[in-house]
């Protein structure tokens, strides 16, 4: 997993359904939770790590065969 430093974002792999679940940070004092995940990407194998670009601009996905 990892997260978009400019937007909060967090990347989450789900191996088992071939997916990047993308989550939006907490915001305080909010009460009303957000659904999660906020969008999913859905990708032609099992995803086994990512890592996001400090600028936020790029992710590299490891995947599996």
């Amino acid at each position: 997993m990892d997260y978009d430093a400019t937007t909060g974002q967090v990347y989450v792999p789900d191996i088992q359904h071939h997916l990047l679940d993308v989550l939006m940070p907490v915001i305080p004092n909010v009460t009303s939770p957000q659904h999660q995940p906020r969008r999913v990407i859905h990708l032609s194998g099992s995803p086994q790590s990512i890592a996001i670009t400090s600028d936020g601009q790029l992710g590299f996905v490891a995947m599996n065969r």
